[in-house]
């Protein structure tokens, strides 16, 4: 694989780049007047996956972080097993008493880096005075993790682990998911942004902001070229899609 993995789409969200979520676990989020069966149809095909998770330990979580450091120093090709193990202070047979290869670790750290992103939504849009505002924060919290963790980000959207079944890796994504759809309903719920199916407007709101994290990270967004940023483009989407959803209540019956 070279040194960057191949980035895609946000497709992640709807499994095409093989990082499996569960139905259940973004269905739960999601108000009884969504079709569960519309639900499978749109996200199938779906790997199934048991919960093979390994258990934790400090040990463990020691080697995720430092192949993550790894990572974002020197891209795939840079983290090894051994190389991980050594930074890490431990035998050359540690890290394989937790990890089957290169993959699983660093699947690992795709689980760890979307954990942590979905926390960072969450305190984003805690503090948000409206859900619109919700939605414009959590897009922010997406772009920094981008620009922060470049490499990391990257592998999130790569089809790195296309066919790997993961149950930890499904359950991280699936959760960081909810968050989003989460959010896009209650702006719904608020006429702030136009009905429809919530997963629907969070795979147009992920995707538009991965869009704008990629053409930042490779510079074809520059302010001096378009006038504009990766912020005032998510937020011009945002007006875009209110002032559609406002146009719609105040149309006459």
């Amino acid at each position: 694989m070279p040194e960057d993995a191949p980035v895609t789409t946000a497709s992640w969200f709807f499994c095409d780049i093989g990082i499996p979520f569960r139905v259940d676990a973004v269905n739960k989020h999601l108000s009884q007047d969504v079709d569960a069966v519309n639900l499978v149809a749109m996200l199938l095909p779906l790997a199934a996956s048991t919960d093979t998770r390994p258990p934790r330990g400090a040990t463990r979580d020691t080697l995720v972080h430092v192949a993550a450091d790894l990572l974002e120093e020197g891209g795939w090709e840079a983290v090894t097993l051994r190389e991980v193990g050594r930074r890490a202070g431990v035998s050359r047979a540690a890290p394989y008493r937790h990890f089957d290869s290169k993959e699983g670790l660093l699947a690992a750290v795709c689980a760890d880096d979307l954990r942590t992103l979905r926390d960072a939504l969450e305190r984003a849009a805690a503090g948000a005075r409206t859900p619109l505002a919700a939605v414009e924060r959590m897009l922010e919290a997406f772009l920094s993790s981008a620009r922060q963790r470049p490499r990391r980000y990257g592998l999130l959207f790569s089809s790195a682990f296309q066919g790997r079944d993961d149950a930890e890796l499904s359950e991280a994504a699936s959760e960081c998911l909810a968050v989003f759809v989460s959010a896009a309903q209650a702006a719904m719920r608020a006429g702030e942004l136009p009905r429809q199916d919530p997963r629907r407007l969070a795979a147009l709101l992920v995707t538009t902001a991965h869009g704008v994290a990629e053409l930042e990270r490779t510079g074809h967004l520059a302010r001096e070229k378009w006038g504009t940023d990766g912020r005032g483009v998510l937020r011009q989407l945002l007006a875009a899609l209110a002032a559609q959803a406002h146009a719609r209540t105040d149309s006459p019956a």
